[in-house]
């Protein structure tokens, strides 16, 4: 998988699918960020509100401030350096080491992904990075490529830091604007999903040929 080089279609696929995706992962993300425990769970919910805040905290000093060098430099760090290390590591490893020892690769894939959102300790964000996690998995799975998941999830994170340092300058926030459950938004996030869904059947269809 590694030796693997990405074709220029296989490329502009998973720049497109990380673009298309978008809409409906934050509907995801403002549902999964919206559950709340029973009160019986009062203390569980504030060690998890404890670490999502030190976990954002941490995130918002890599980022630095707004300044250009500052956003290129956050780019670089939590788009490219992440991107390749963590897929390296779970994709690249993790995964493979599941699937190689016998386990079927959609279990192999999925619980990939769990551990994956697992360590980054942000509950409140659990289930969309899960998602993303089986998207990466599934990309890399039917593309032949480890480079194309690393490209998927660096993209993803750069536009990320690009979107938040959008919101922080005064700019919109596309996170704040998914809560809007207008039927407009649920609209274009139905469509997103269709287009996410379709690309990667695409994938699929490329590891089918292979």
């Amino acid at each position: 998988m590694i030796d693997s080089r990405p074709t220029a279609f296989g490329i502009l696929l998973t720049v497109l699918a990380i673009i298309v995706m978008i809409p409906f992962m934050n509907v995801i993300v403002a549902w999964n960020e919206s559950i709340r425990l029973p009160e019986s769970m009062s203390a569980l919910e504030e060690f998890m509100k404890n670490a999502e805040a030190n976990a954002a905290a941490m995130t918002r000093q890599l980022m630095g401030t707004d300044t250009i060098g500052s956003i290129i430099m956050s780019i670089l760090i939590i788009g490219l350096l992440a991107g390749f290390s963590e897929e390296f590591f779970f994709r690249g490893a993790l995964q493979r080491l599941l699937s190689t020892a016998g386990m079927n690769i959609h279990v192999a894939v999925w619980l990939t992904a769990f551990i994956f959102s697992a360590v980054h300790t942000q509950f409140y964000g659990f289930v969309p990075r899960m998602l993303l996690g089986a998207m990466f998995g599934y990309m890399a799975v039917w593309s032949g490529s480890l480079w194309i998941a690393v490209i998927a999830h660096a993209t993803n994170n750069s536009l990320v830091v690009i979107a938040q340092s959008v919101a922080d300058s005064g700019g919109a926030d596309i996170n704040q604007m998914a809560t809007d459950a207008t039927p407009l938004s649920m609209a274009i996030a139905v469509i997103s999903l269709m287009a996410t869904v379709g690309i990667m059947y695409m994938f699929y269809r490329i590891g089918r040929r292979k």
